[in-house]
């Protein structure tokens, strides 16, 4: 059961500290307030190392399936992020958009296949991995991936602000996936009945901020999350404190604090 907290803190399992200019100290008052967090990249760079002494949060090597699409990021990108794998716990932001953006294009959704596909093996190789996933009308291919690469059976995952077909839902339910959910995926009423039907042991709470080039408020973030928690818990008619209670049980329990 979770421990019982006396003032709820959240933690973010899917910020963009990798767009703040103040990322250090960002990651030192989320540490200083309690809370904790996932902070996917878009690249595998290596800013995490600069802020290793916020131990509440896991710094993720990514390669964002946009940058890939559209050429910014390449095989020199994807081979650094593979050479990270070994030695790097936390994985994300990585995965597939083929939304309006992309759908067209045949030769972008195939460059982010193989790059996917290619992170997610080196992943179920590694094993012990937590993957932050982008599945943006793609989560019955991103699911293939994971199924057919063995990540599924090695690796925690994590469906970021899922908004993907019922049958991948259930699916990923069954594989013991996580949920992170935002407040822009409870705008949606197909968002807000995933949160209502997400296993309580598998929900977590994010905010995919801040956009590029803004900082991140932690006070702020903490507030947000709250209010998406406090959604949540009406949603599914359950007391708040013992949903906030959950919620630091899982994001500890997947951040390994």
């Amino acid at each position: 059961m979770p421990d019982s907290v006396s003032k709820p803190v959240f933690f973010d399992m899917h910020c963009h500290l990798d767009f703040a200019p103040n990322a250090q100290e960002a990651a030192a008052e989320l540490s200083a307030l309690g809370a904790g967090a996932f902070a996917v990249s878009v690249l595998p760079h290596e800013q995490g190392a600069d802020c290793s002494s916020s131990s509440s949060v896991r710094w993720g090597a990514g390669l964002h399936p946009w940058w890939v699409a559209d050429g910014r990021a390449g095989e020199a990108e994807l081979e650094a992020l593979l050479a990270r794998i070994p030695s790097t716990i936390y994985i994300g932001e990585v995965g597939l958009d083929f939304g309006r953006r992309y759908a067209k294009d045949q030769q972008a959704m195939q460059r982010q296949i193989d790059a996917f596909t290619r992170i997610a093996q080196a992943c179920a190789q590694a094993g012990g991995r937590v993957l932050s996933l982008h599945a943006a009308a793609s989560a019955p291919d991103v699911f293939q991936v994971l199924e057919q690469a063995g990540t599924l059976d090695t690796c925690t995952c994590i469906f970021h602000w899922y908004s993907g077909d019922s049958a991948s839902f259930h699916a990923a339910v069954q594989a013991k996936c996580f949920f992170s959910v935002n407040a822009f995926m409870l705008e949606t009423k197909r968002g807000r009945e995933y949160a209502r039907q997400i296993p309580l042991k598998q929900l977590l709470l994010e905010t995919d901020y801040p956009p590029e080039g803004q900082d991140y408020n932690p006070p702020a973030m903490q507030t947000q999350l709250a209010l998406t928690g406090a959604h949540i818990a009406e949603l599914r008619n359950m007391d708040f404190a013992t949903l906030t209670d959950q919620l630091a049980y899982n994001s500890k329990k997947v951040l390994a604090l």
